[in-house]
């Protein structure tokens, strides 16, 4: 079977070749052709329904996060499988390095119909979304595509599917390298098309996990440092540290919170179990990735575009020097280097600097294979301005030869500073539209920190630490739906809730409203100590002790004259738990039991008159 996708023009020619050792002539049969007789521009539409589906914690395959990758993202390709569903795979190569179209994806993609499946390879926007608000563009017609495959092996043990493509895929494309070992690597890259999206990558600094899930044996990603994966990322490839195929991806939790991804585990058929499978050449991948019988364990990529150079060096990115810092000046910051030439690397010189500063200069000496990696730590570098920085190195003089490409020497990371900072701390839970709630702390203008919109259709607490220097602030919490964080709409739940707290345990920002429409903004100053809400004015301190605990606590309410107070008690729902009155003295020594309580936060609010100071208190 063949199928195609859109193809412009007014003719159609098919053209069938047949093998001159068949006896007998074959029969060709069109069963359907669909003739676009008005403007095709809906119908193309149609066939970017993924552009932009996914959230916004991914990145683009053109961010940083993809410098040194782009052989193995040019071995990615999104699948469209039966004209409507979407899954992910890649060229894998095999030990003839002969350029055999075989694509390794997922088992459960599908069992049969592969002739009507195409392949589209090199979708991959122009403009650079890195886990940021926003929209990707479609890098447009024509599209790089292979239309029908046949199935080769597969097996529901490690959830793999081993195709070979009815063509050769032309263009930019790259048959990547494999592992199979069952070492667990240390650190681990995914390359995929969620929710049938622009081809995006994901990153994992800590090293996998094998285990068992849903009766296959796979790698278990813990929780992505950078990305996430998503429906339509079936079947992608899982690279280890050195860039080599060790898994397909089989399913898992994780998805993305606003710009950050929900913490939850993906699950990865394992390369290594794959590779025995069955036992058999339908179900095992040994008998078509190793057809030279090698036996090797691993195996390099083949660029069918390759030049050839001897002197190529790299670097694939820089390992740290991300996100943000609290009162640290002081950074050794560390660098991938890849040998991307055909001739070992003994020696080269890596130049950095901080913001196109002062450049400083490092010597590398050692030993690195054609098509390895290492990793080069950098003297430490200083730090003396607090705010947004980008490291940048460049790699020149392999061997002391001049490099042969220009194109991948260079790699930089964008990150940020605060020097003098205190810790602040936010507790929020939304309402049961979690989905309708985001929010940012700002310097002015600037956005510092953010997060949401949440999971759909479900409560969340949201805990949050934010490193800031004195000076003023602002919180800015937003509701898509425009009725803030009301739980009037959700069937037993009580409203949303939110406070920051300073570096002292003192409350900073303050909820008030729970229906406050489409947004508030809460201006706030922090220092050392931090200063209490000026709205508390009759309130010296408040003391929680000993916190954390293990659910006996003391609160003491030091007040400027005598006067009544309440305390209550709320849990991390905003449920209620106690309630204490006290009449006619300046201070109050209110002991608390929550030993029959769970480990935990909870929220201590002292009322006053009309006056409310909260506190939050963690239980061990």
């Amino acid at each position: 079977m063949l199928g195609t996708s859109l193809i412009q023009g007014s003719n159609l020619v098919v053209e069938y070749y047949e093998p001159a050792a068949v006896v007998g002539l074959g029969e060709l049969n069109i069963g359907t052709v669909i003739h676009g007789y008005k403007s095709l521009s809906l119908y193309a539409s149609g066939l970017l329904k993924g552009l932009n589906d996914s959230g916004n914690c991914n990145f683009d395959v053109k961010c940083p996060l993809g410098n040194g990758w782009e052989n193995q993202i040019n071995s990615v390709a999104i699948i469209i499988v039966g004209g409507s569903g979407a899954c992910t795979g890649s060229l894998v190569n095999n030990t003839a390095n002969d350029g055999k179209p075989y694509f390794l994806t997922a088992n459960h993609c599908g069992s049969n119909g592969f002739g009507n499946w195409v392949f589209r390879f090199n979708w991959d926007s122009p403009n650079a979304l890195c886990a940021q608000n926003g929209s990707s563009t479609d890098p447009g017609a024509p599209f790089n595509q292979v239309n029908g495959a046949v199935r080769r092996a597969n097996s529901a043990g490690s959830d793999f599917s081993l195709l070979e493509l009815n063509a050769i895929p032309t263009g930019d494309i790259y048959y990547s390298g494999w592992n199979r070992s069952n070492t667990p690597a240390t650190q681990a890259t995914a390359i995929h098309h969620p929710s049938a999206d622009v081809k995006k990558i994901s990153r994992e600094n800590n090293a996998l996990t094998s285990s068992t899930w849903s009766g296959a044996q796979i790698w278990e990603v813990g929780n992505w440092d950078f990305g996430t994966t998503e429906g339509g990322s079936s079947g992608s490839p899982l690279f280890d540290q050195n860039q080599r195929v060790i898994g397909q991806l089989y399913g898992g939790g994780a998805a993305c919170s606003g710009l950050t991804n929900n913490g939850q585990p993906d699950y990865y058929g394992r390369f290594d179990i794959s590779w025995v499978g069955g036992g058999t050449n339908s179900t095992r991948l040994s008998n078509w990735l190793d057809p030279s019988g090698l036996a090797v364990t691993t195996l390099d990529g083949y660029n069918p575009n390759a030049t050839g150079l001897a002197i190529d060096a790299g670097l694939s990115e820089v390992l740290n020097l991300s996100g943000n810092y609290c009162n640290q000046n002081s950074f050794a910051p560390e660098l991938a280097m890849r040998n991307f030439g055909a001739s070992a690397m003994s020696s080269a010189v890596i130049t950095y600097n901080i913001d196109g500063g002062a450049n400083s200069i490092y010597n590398w000496s050692g030993s690195l294979a054609s098509g390895l990696t290492t990793t080069v730590t950098l003297p430490s570098i200083s730090i003396s301005v607090s705010g947004a920085h980008v490291f940048n190195a460049t790699v020149t003089a392999p061997n002391g030869q001049v490099d042969s490409n220009l194109i991948n020497n260079t790699a930089n990371s964008s990150f940020y500073v605060t020097l003098g900072g205190q810790s602040a701390d936010l507790m929020l839970l939304t309402d049961c539209y979690a989905d309708e709630t985001s929010w940012e702390i700002r310097n002015g203008s600037t956005v510092l920190y953010s997060g949401g919109p949440y999971q759909t259709n479900s409560v969340q607490t949201i805990n949050s630490n934010f490193c800031l220097s004195d000076g003023c602030y602002s919180f800015v919490i937003f509701d898509s739906y425009g009725d803030g964080l009301d739980g009037s709409f959700c069937q037993g739940q009580l409203d949303g809730y939110y406070y920051i707290f300073g570096p002292q345990g003192d409350t900073i920002v303050t909820f008030s409203n729970p229906n406050f429409g489409d947004s508030i903004v809460h201006n706030f100053c922090i220092s050392t100590p931090s200063a209490y809400d000026n709205s508390i004015s009759k309130l010296n301190d408040v003391k929680v002790f000993p916190n954390p605990n293990k659910g006996q606590f003391t609160v003491t309410l030091s007040m400027t004259q005598a006067m009544d107070a309440e305390l209550e008690v709320f849990n991390a729902m905003g449920q209620l738990l106690e309630t204490s009155q006290y009449n006619g003295s300046s201070i109050y020594n209110c002991n608390i039991n929550l030993s029959d309580q769970a480990a935990g936060f909870y929220f201590v609010k002292a009322r006053i008159g009309n006056e409310v100071f909260t506190r939050k208190v963690l239980k061990e």
